[in-house]
């Protein structure tokens, strides 16, 4: 398997990590957008089409669709301003931070409680995060603890991470845990504790509160006391573009879902781009991978298939892709030899099955 390469900031330095497998930590995350909320926006949870938003003058939360428009709100007596939330999507429940009695709340997205424990830690437990494979929880404490519990209350481990923790949120992307203190400075842990990186955020507002990141898309949002919501996102996941085609020599690119073989795909060289530096083991169109070429089992070959004096770099997909009968480009994803990520598109024309 092919090493990735990431940035991370340590103590302010920067350092280039190269290791296997799943990406262990996070480069630069980038200021990109802020929203004006209401004030006193606490803990933060997206369930997949709505925001959930608590505020220290209410025991509930206030629902906002995807553009950051009040849908309404939920009321949960008894249980205390909402300090973090945390959304469960193997339940399709919340869970809640009570910061002054250091408890946990269980909540269906009705209201209702489902089931509540105490920490022990009253006016010091501030964030809680989901792991989204088995349901655990990740709790930041003002104190600097971060736990690991079980749903129900049980601690699993725990270590101290050296902040004066507000949010939490679990990357379910890189299996680490990013936690906000109250400086907005940002770390990233692994789960046992170790320290993967640190970086000041430019969070707009008085003082960062409430953390969700969406692995996803690569998107930080964080809350704050005057209500402003700050959006940041992961740089290092952003592709370089590039120039491909599909079926080169010709047009439309006709394609019968139901023909088997190979698609080829070419990753054309450009001036700003240099198509033999590509690893053609790491290239998908449509999620489909490559396949190796006879005996030899060469995943790709240089050509110049579009008649400009450059060799482009030539690889033959599987056709095993579920088109859609209505699409009308497909994306290809890569990597070059460095780990850099590329991505490129092209027309389509799905031919219905004779």
């Amino acid at each position: 398997m092919k090493s990735t390469m990431r940035k991370l900031l340590v103590s302010g330095a920067v350092l280039v990590l190269l290791f296997g497998g799943v990406q262990q930590a996070k480069a630069d995350f980038v200021f990109v957008d802020q929203v004006q909320l209401f004030p006193y926006t606490w803990g933060i949870a997206f369930d997949g089409s709505t925001w959930h938003i608590g505020q220290f003058i209410s025991t509930g939360w206030v629902n906002l669709d995807t553009n950051f428009v009040i849908q309404g709100s939920v009321g949960v007596s008894g249980t205390g301003a909402k300090r973090g939330l945390a959304y469960d999507s193997l339940t399709d429940t919340m869970f809640a931070v009570r910061r002054d009695t250091g408890t946990i709340y269980e909540i269906g997205l009705d209201g209702t409680v489902i089931q509540q424990f105490n920490t022990g830690f009253p006016f010091s437990l501030n964030g809680v995060a989901t792991d989204p494979t088995d349901g655990t929880l990740w709790l930041a404490y003002f104190s600097g603890l971060i736990e690991h519990r079980a749903r129900t209350g049980s601690l699993i481990s725990s270590f101290s991470g050296g902040g004066s923790w507000t949010g939490i949120a679990f990357d379910h992307a890189t299996d680490t845990l990013l936690a906000l203190d109250t400086t907005d400075r940002l770390f990233e842990f692994r789960k046992d504790g170790t320290l993967l990186g640190q970086q000041d955020l430019a969070v707009a507002g008085n003082n960062g509160l409430g953390l969700e990141y969406l692995a996803d898309s690569g998107k930080l949002y964080v809350t704050s006391q005057d209500g402003v919501l700050s959006i940041f996102e992961d740089s290092s996941l952003a592709s370089f573009k590039v120039d491909i085609d599909i079926k080169p020599g010709s047009y439309p690119n006709s394609i019968n879902p139901n023909a088997g073989g190979v698609i080829s795909v070419a990753i054309l060289t450009t001036a700003d781009f240099d198509a033999s530096t590509v690893d053609p083991e790491t290239v998908q169109l449509e999620g489909a991978g490559a396949r190796g070429k006879g005996k030899s089992g060469r995943y790709g070959s240089m050509e110049d298939v579009d008649g400009d004096g450059d060799l482009d770099l030539v690889v033959q997909i599987e056709n095993v892709i579920e088109w859609d009968p209505d699409a009308t480009e497909a994306t290809l994803t890569g990597e070059t030899n460095d780990g850099i990520a590329i991505q490129g598109t092209d027309s389509v024309n799905i031919v219905p099955p004779e």
